[in-house]
């Protein structure tokens, strides 16, 4: 019987002050793996501890190869990008646990709208926006969809090809106030914009694209429309 990685929400605060495990009720359906600074919410059955082989990847390896009629190759993407949690070396080091990843067309995961939110949200990463009542949370997933035809890596990995990706931010106080701003960047050719704005959507529908009805208890500030731009990138900005 192959093993699949069927579902995937990865939750991280970016606020040493909140800690998501301790502040949201964990939906019943879902169970939660924390590590250091972020969650991960997963659709199968296991509670124990530790993960079970069959909440992961079966294998480690990088989706080797060119795919499909365009020759396209696959990274091992990261939900909550590295970077994040460079404070410490055991969380970084936790980031690239193949639960915060899946298989991302490789010019998308390198280049482009994922890309620049990425690199966005390190510029916010600052005391005027994080500090004891200030917080940004940040949840990142998978939307499986129905495209067979590029489930690449269910022999080799155990895990299908996500149709889309999606990132929510939420920022509690600070000049941003409470606002949030939510992407789905579909995971096809075509998709090769670095305007973050294109990919905007609300909320809800990233609740019923995901099957996962409980993000919206899950998410501290909740709206249901569609923010006109995404947050911009500050003038003054360390990517170090």
């Amino acid at each position: 019987m192959k093993r699949i990685l069927t579902g995937v929400v990865v939750v991280a605060s970016i606020a040493s002050s909140f800690a998501f495990s301790q502040s949201n009720t964990i939906p019943k359906n879902l169970s939660q793996y924390d590590f250091e600074n972020y969650s991960v919410l997963l659709t199968c059955s296991d509670r124990a501890p530790n993960i079970s082989n069959e909440c992961q990847p079966k294998r480690l390896g990088t989706y080797k190869g060119k795919h499909g009629p365009e020759q396209v190759s696959f990274d091992r993407s990261h939900l909550i990008d590295a970077n994040t949690f460079d404070f410490s070396a055991t969380a970084i080091k936790q980031s690239n646990y193949m639960v915060n990843i899946a298989p991302q067309i490789s010019y998308l995961n390198r280049d482009y709208a994922w890309k620049e939110i990425e690199e966005r949200l390190d510029c916010y990463r600052t005391p005027e926006y994080i500090s004891q009542d200030k917080s940004i949370l940040v949840m990142a997933g998978v939307i499986w969809g129905n495209n067979e035809s590029d489930d690449y890596f269910i022999d080799s990995h155990g895990v299908k090809t996500p149709d889309a990706f999606f990132k929510i931010v939420s920022f509690n106080g600070g000049p941003q106030g409470n606002k949030v701003y939510a992407w789905k960047i579909p995971n096809v050719s075509g998709s090769q914009s670095d305007n973050p704005d294109d990919f905007l959507v609300s909320v809800q529908s990233l609740v019923i694209d995901s099957g996962v009805f409980e993000i919206r208890d899950l998410v501290p500030v909740v709206d249901y429309t569609v923010s006109e731009t995404s947050m911009p990138r500050p003038s003054v900005c360390d990517l170090s």
